[in-house]
């Protein structure tokens, strides 16, 4: 276990626990875990049919682009019913 020694409102020490492992070994796991995020996916989307995936995100990509086409032209016919000044 390791200990640390903060200073108390009276200015006296006091040691108290920090934990079973130090920060600096959290902190390489956390790296090594967000490096190996790639290599989880790619094995992942060696299964998968590119095909399949496409037909069924169509729709999503269908509907993602008129909403933005309609909310274009919602955009544009206020600007146009405004008063010229």
């Amino acid at each position: 276990m390791q200990y640390h020694r903060i200073r108390t409102e009276n200015g006296a020490g006091k040691r108290i626990r920090t934990g079973g492992r130090p920060l600096s070994n959290i902190i390489e796991g956390i790296t090594k875990d967000l490096k190996e995020i790639p290599k989880n996916l790619k094995a992942k989307a060696k299964g998968a049919d590119a095909k399949k995936l496409v037909l069924l995100n169509l729709p999503y990509i269908f509907v993602g682009y008129f909403c933005d086409k309609v909310a274009w032209m919602w955009r544009v016919s206020e600007e146009q019913m405004l008063p010229p000044r």
